[in-house]
């Protein structure tokens, strides 16, 4: 079977450049179609199939050069754009190239919309009324009854539950029976105890439950009452990830004129070459969905990055052996199977698993880990989309967890390649208005925080007051036994 080279594709004004790593072969095999916007290549055992999202032409500026000495082998592939000067969009998205066109009418010069069919069509229709003798009488049609009376006789049948199989879950609810061919424990891999039998309608109450039963109040106090003394803590507050140098998103101009000299065409960073790697290893699939369907990965979204962010808060930025782990038990999406399009239980959900499970579990942190939620959409999806490769990357290397990408994050790395900036910067700002709904009201989160820190500041103040009474009486002891 073919295999796809390594390549990176480049533009200018006039060209879009394809650098294909083909080390070791016989250029006399190389073969190279344009055909619209579409590019193959083929040179044994690599093939390589591009779709751009421009026009490119094949005339005698096409060429292809063979350098033996970049890499052990490299062909540098010179493609005319069909229109000098147009820009070529997010040619640094490998997966998005390595797509297939499909097929639309007007690729073959018809309308951009087909005629639809009819649904019933008249083959032939003939008269009976000539059939019928004017001698003959027809019956009386019996009476018939008015809605009034149906609705006197209407009763409510009770309802009707249909048996759709066994539950699904992963990206857009893609698998079913996906852990019965896992032969360790699922509880090495998610909280959710059986995920091939439990319905989704009940992994809700079933994850909110164990929250609650897990939430250590012992333990929240303790990080609360000595934030100020954890270096660990502070280091995570303090630390500037790696988006927070990057430029954010521009709102879309409600101008029809726009300045095209402020306006940049070039992405905001280059990827990796390991980035561009994982690219190139994604599926190459598209994805079809309703407007509910999106508002959920729109959510699980939201729920993946809380728990990245916070595990690159916690770790200053170098993951550990301990970091899938974290990721995933501070996910609702990977941990419960249960991602959701309501941004503000998304946002809630987060906070109380970050006050539950991982290592610091202080309020003020998991707010700012919110607020890093905001501001990695707000940078585009190019930012969302290395945050993404990171998580697929830490979980990878996992003996158990990589299957969730499979689940999920492979599926993410692809699908948001296909999202617009704009989009992402409303996400952006509607996850913001759950994060500050969270920070009015601390007990939003369905725990009393309040009167648990009320009751250990009271408690330390009594404790505080009744050491200076005893320091005090202990001086006075000593000044009358002096004087004494």
């Amino acid at each position: 079977m073919p295999a796809t080279p390594r390549f990176v594709v480049r533009q200018d004004d006039a060209f879009v450049y394809v650098d294909i790593h083909v080390p070791y072969v016989r250029v006399s095999e190389l073969e190279y179609t344009i055909d619209g916007c579409s590019f193959h290549f083929y040179c044994k055992p690599y093939l390589l199939n591009l779709t751009f999202p421009l026009e490119v032409v094949d005339d005698d500026r096409a060429k292809a050069v063979y350098d033996i000495n970049k890499e052990n082998g490299t062909i540098f592939v010179h493609l005319p754009k069909a229109t000098q000067g147009a820009h070529f969009p997010d040619l640094d998205l490998l997966t998005t190239l390595l797509q297939q066109k499909k097929w639309k009418p007007q690729d073959n010069g018809l309308p951009d919309a087909l005629p639809k069919p009819p649904l019933i069509e008249v083959v032939a229709s003939t008269s009976m009324t000539s059939e019928i003798e004017p001698e003959t009488t027809m019956p009386a049609p019996a009476p018939i009854a008015t809605d009034a009376s149906l609705l006197s006789l209407e009763t409510k049948a009770p309802p009707i539950t249909l048996h759709t199989g066994p539950p699904s879950y992963g990206f857009n609810n893609r698998f079913t029976d996906f852990f019965k061919v896992w032969h360790g424990e699922v509880s090495e891999i998610l909280a959710l105890p059986l995920p091939d039998t439990t319905p989704a309608t009940d992994r809700a109450a079933l994850q909110a439950a164990t929250e609650d039963k897990d939430f250590d109040v012992e333990r929240y106090l303790i990080d609360f009452g000595g934030a100020d003394e954890d270096e660990y803590f502070a280091e995570a507050l303090r630390f500037s990830p790696f988006w927070a140098s990057l430029p954010v998103t521009k709102p879309p101009s409600t101008s029809l004129i726009q300045d095209m000299d402020t306006l940049s065409l070039d992405p905001v960073f280059e990827f990796t070459e390991a980035e561009q790697e994982l690219l190139r290893r994604l599926p190459h699939r598209e994805h079809l969905l309703s407007r509910d369907e999106q508002a959920v990965l729109l959510g699980g979204l939201c729920d993946l990055l809380a728990a990245y962010a916070y595990d690159v808060r916690s770790t200053t930025g170098d993951a550990t052996v301990e970091s899938a782990w974290t990721i995933m038990i501070n996910s609702a999406t990977l941990a419960w199977l249960n991602p959701s399009a309501d941004l503000d239980a998304v946002a809630t959900t987060s906070l109380r698993r970050m006050l539950t499970y991982p290592l610091l579990r202080q309020h003020t942190l998991a707010l700012r880990v919110l607020d890093d939620v905001h501001d990695i959409l707000a940078r585009g999806k190019r930012v969302v989309l290395r945050c993404l490769l990171r998580i697929l990357d830490v979980l990878a290397k996992s003996d158990q967890h990589y299957l969730l990408n499979t689940l999920f994050l492979d599926d993410y790395c692809v699908w948001i390649q296909r999202q617009s900036d704009a989009a992402l910067l409303d996400l952006a700002q509607r996850h913001k208005a759950a994060t500050n709904k969270l920070r009015a009201d601390k007990d939003a989160c369905g725990w009393a925080l309040k009167h648990m820190e009320a009751m250990l500041t009271a408690a330390t103040s009594d404790e505080s007051s009744s050491e200076d009474d005893d320091e005090s009486s202990s001086d006075d002891e000593s000044s009358e036994d002096e004087a004494s």
